[in-house]
């Protein structure tokens, strides 16, 4: 019986690393074929992923409910306006990977991977430390098609002398700051997974932080306020 759980187990983990790797490849929409990529790796035992649209200057956007059975793998983006879910079948050779993209509004789109190495999910990235005022979480909303959007905001420091961060979307993704840059009450993140940028100004009695996002041509204010 030991025997029969540990061949399983050993089964089920061998499916898990078949998808790993650095797949690039599109989604066939109509009229054209959107560029995209995919780093699928294994994370604390589990499946985990990240994507990147070359095009959008988008790049380690964090995948969500990563899945993998026999030759089956299913993963999903999850973003305010638009996102949506991969279910593809990993090739006989294990080189390609296809299926149908499930967008948010219900579009399925066929889609196609071809594995070119190791998966390239890059470590969190640090940076100097900040003032211990600007340490902790922060949440704000910013105005997009006409939709009110809520952002979260956390930053710590760290004992070795360094600062990481992260902004969270309102679907609960957390996207890695690539660069925290403060100075006085000045706070600037850098967040080139998306291809975007903040830049404001702590408050006097320091309950928030006063500011603008721009992501390419798209410029918004943006103020968080601490939580509680």
């Amino acid at each position: 019986m030991r025997r029969l759980v540990a061949v399983t187990l050993f089964l089920s983990a061998t499916a898990l690393y078949a998808q790993t790797g650095h797949w690039e490849g599109s989604i066939q929409a109509p009229g054209k074929d959107v560029k995209i990529e995919v780093d699928l790796a294994m994370k604390d035992g589990k499946l985990a992923g990240t994507f990147a649209n070359p095009a959008q200057n988008e790049s380690g956007f964090p995948l969500s409910d990563v899945s993998a059975k026999e030759t089956s793998v299913t993963f999903a983006i999850k973003a305010t306006n638009g996102g949506g879910t991969f279910q593809g079948t990993l090739s006989a050779d294990g080189k390609s990977m296809s299926g149908d993209f499930i967008s948010a509004h219900g579009m399925s789109i066929p889609f196609s991977l071809t594995r070119t190495g190791e998966a390239k999910i890059q470590a969190p990235r640090t940076s100097r430390p900040i003032p211990k005022v600007l340490e902790g979480s922060w949440t704000g909303t910013i105005e997009a098609n006409g939709q009110q959007i809520k952002i979260g905001l956390k930053m710590a420091n760290h004992p070795d002398a360094t600062s990481t961060g992260s902004v969270i979307t309102a679907e609960g993704v957390e996207i890695a700051i690539s660069k925290i840059t403060s100075e006085g009450s000045s706070l600037k993140l850098d967040v080139k997974n998306v291809g975007g940028s903040y830049v404001g100004k702590l408050n006097e009695v320091e309950t928030e932080l006063v500011g603008t996002w721009t992501q390419g041509p798209f410029v918004a204010p943006l103020t968080f306020r601490r939580e509680k």
